[in-house]
């Protein structure tokens, strides 16, 4: 038996060892390359050869497949109420320093601790627009008029 078809099986092994350490589908594609490259081997194929069916194979696999098994993948975010904030005009009730860590809006009727977006403060009676939310406090930035 050739020394190449060794190499091949370590290489499959260690593949199916990443991709199962792993949920991102980061090896699977060199298995398949890596059995085409024992087969190739087997068939005694001449190393260059084996080195190159086994790389068409992984990049074919990874070129028709990885789209597919990506997207069945894909892990939906889960929106939350507090998302509906987002995009949404607040008023500020307390100035907004981010130095000192204070101030707050309310938005829907709802009083949220808030943070400038750009670090620059935001004084109370002020409209704002939210951007985001970070933990519990909202992300904003002055409405230019």
């Amino acid at each position: 038996m050739d020394n190449a078809v060794y190499l091949w099986l370590g290489l499959i092994v260690l593949s199916v060892i990443a991709e199962s350490a792993s949920s991102q589908l980061i090896s699977i594609w060199f298995v398949f390359g890596g059995l085409g490259g024992l087969i190739a081997s087997l068939l005694h194929v001449p190393v260059t050869g084996q080195v190159v069916i086994a790389t068409i194979i992984s990049l074919l696999c990874i070129f028709f497949t990885r789209p597919i098994v990506k997207k069945k993948l894909e892990v939906k975010r889960v929106r939350t109420n507090a998302d509906r904030f987002i995009g949404e005009k607040a008023m500020v009730t307390r100035e907004i320093d981010n130095v000192t860590g204070i101030g707050q809006v309310s938005v829907k009727g709802i009083t949220w601790t808030a943070r400038s977006e750009d670090e620059q403060g935001i004084s109370e009676g002020t409209e704002v627009e939210v951007l985001a939310i970070e933990g519990v406090k909202l992300i904003v930035r002055q409405i230019q008029i």
